[in-house]
């Protein structure tokens, strides 16, 4: 039986406060950056934003989308992700990052995958706790995403672009919260979704633009972040959050993934204590 009445309250406490971040200011700032990397990062991130239309056709696909509850976030979930992708994009260009036609982004070979998986996303519609698997996945997808905003805020030299990126890790975290706690009300006594979860993190967990760039481009994008141990120690919390939940420790897919690729991995570092969570 759906928790529905949990479920209730939870899009009720986010409904009563959502809305796209306001970047207005940013329109008549006189600030221009001069960091390719850094513009680079933000323009990547746009284009990680943007491709939420894509994960909603997947996630409708895979059915866990049959929740009405679940409907009514995704709906306000895609407008404040389409706001950030707005947002970044211009941030990008306020640092003088100006894209190219060959900048990497495997759209034929992202979409030659998406259509070889469409059958098993389809047959994913069949297994018992496929809304808390999606749940689980997009607390873990939208933690890395807020620690990222939080620690690209603290890179930059404009106190404009620093306050916007921190509004987006606060809607971020927002998003975190409510996949999380729905995650934990849809796994809480029900072994079949914990099984599923479990199953489907091992077999799909990437970090968030990994689909979108490739293996090598994204980490080419992101490595200047990703060669700092200050951010890595925090995305090891994405392990520990997802641990903490009912039936499903222990999870250990961000620590290996930093190992294969030569980046600092410190779990004795990670911490769950923290305000941008």
């Amino acid at each position: 039986m759906m928790p529905t009445s949990e479920l209730r309250d939870l899009v009720d406490w986010y409904a009563s406060d959502w809305g796209p971040v306001d970047w207005r200011s940013l329109q008549s700032s006189g600030f221009r950056g001069h960091d390719d990397s850094f513009g680079r990062m933000l323009y990547a991130l746009s284009l990680i934003e943007a491709d939420s239309q894509t994960m909603r056709r997947r996630i409708s696909a895979a059915g866990a989308d049959r929740i009405d509850e679940l409907l009514e976030f995704i709906a306000i979930w895609l407008a404040e992700e389409g706001e950030h992708s707005r947002a970044l994009a211009h941030l990008s260009r306020m640092y003088g990052f100006k894209p190219t036609t060959t900048e990497p982004t495997r759209t034929i070979v992202r979409d030659i995958r998406s259509l070889l998986t469409w059958p098993g996303l389809y047959l994913a519609r069949g297994l018992r706790g496929i809304c808390a698997a999606y749940c689980t996945l997009g607390a873990m997808q939208e933690l890395v995403a807020l620690t990222t905003y939080h620690h690209m805020a603290d890179m930059s030299d404009s106190a404009e672009v620093s306050d916007v990126l921190r509004a987006i890790a606060r809607q971020e975290s927002r998003h975190m919260k409510f996949y999380r706690t729905a995650a934990a009300i849809f796994l809480k006594d029900s072994r079949p979704a914990q099984r599923t979860t479990r199953l489907l993190i091992s077999r799909l967990w990437r970090p968030p633009g990994m689909d979108l760039f490739g293996e090598g481009v994204y980490e080419d994008v992101f490595r200047p972040i990703l060669m700092e141990d200050a951010y890595t120690s925090k995305l090891l919390r994405v392990d520990k959050v997802v641990s903490a939940l009912p039936g499903i420790a222990p999870v250990s897919v961000m620590a290996p993934y930093l190992m294969s690729q030569g980046f600092p991995c410190n779990p004795a570092r990670a911490s769950i204590g923290s305000a941008h969570v």
